[in-house]
């Protein structure tokens, strides 16, 4: 059963934070399509994520686009991973940008590594000169996404036991747990992450952190 799970208190009613909402509609869609082999075999942040600003975007195709792993300021710098633009008032704004990272739930990478990287880059972005900014991003929402996947059983016949031994092999840790990590290592934190079950098997889940 599909689920939403809130630490503490919601940063949003379900279905009211864009973010939430476009991540239900990747759930829905995972109910209707085969993401098993996506889901299992790791490198799967890039499809992930486009599915989240697909899905996003789904919602206001005329108006809404994304672009993903694109530097957006002049000088190069902030690479980020996916921007959520809308051009409703005549210009494109950025609705929200985030940092996406995907583990498996048994070898979650360094937490406060990916922090460091998100408030790096909302520093540059809000502290950059007007004049160096192309892209106004002051009122945008900020997050980091982190998907979690399950590695193939080691005794899954399907694969052959060479392969299976390339994949991590230690017990899966819950989703709320790395999730209270994440809340851990942003003291500034308003709200508590939300975790959103994008599918039961295998088992995968979004934890998601609103910094602003």
């Amino acid at each position: 059963m599909a689920y939403v799970h809130c630490l503490k208190n919601r940063f949003a009613l379900p279905g009211s934070d864009p973010i939430l909402e476009a991540l239900y509609l990747v759930r829905d869609w995972f109910q209707t399509i085969l993401v098993e082999q996506l889901l299992m075999n790791g490198k799967a942040e890039l499809t992930l994520k486009y599915l989240l600003g697909a899905a996003w975007s789904s919602k206001a195709r005329q108006s809404r686009a994304i672009a993903m792993d694109k530097a957006c300021l002049p000088d190069g710098k902030c690479p980020l991973d996916l921007v959520g633009f809308d051009n409703t008032n005549g210009q494109p704004l950025p609705q929200f940008w985030l940092e996406a990272k995907c583990s498996f739930r048994n070898n979650v990478a360094n937490i406060q590594e990916a922090v460091n990287q998100t408030n790096g880059y909302l520093a540059l972005l809000d502290e950059a000169p007007w004049f160096d900014k192309a892209i106004d991003f002051s009122k945008s929402s900020v997050y980091i996404v982190q998907f979690l996947t399950t590695c193939p059983d080691r005794r899954d016949d399907r694969l052959p036991q060479l392969i299976l031994e390339k994949f991590p092999n230690g017990p899966d840790r819950l989703a709320k747990e790395i999730a209270e990590e994440y809340e851990g290592a942003i003291p500034s934190l308003q709200f508590s992450p939300e975790i959103v079950r994008l599918s039961e098997t295998p088992a995968a889940d979004a934890i998601v952190i609103k910094l602003r």
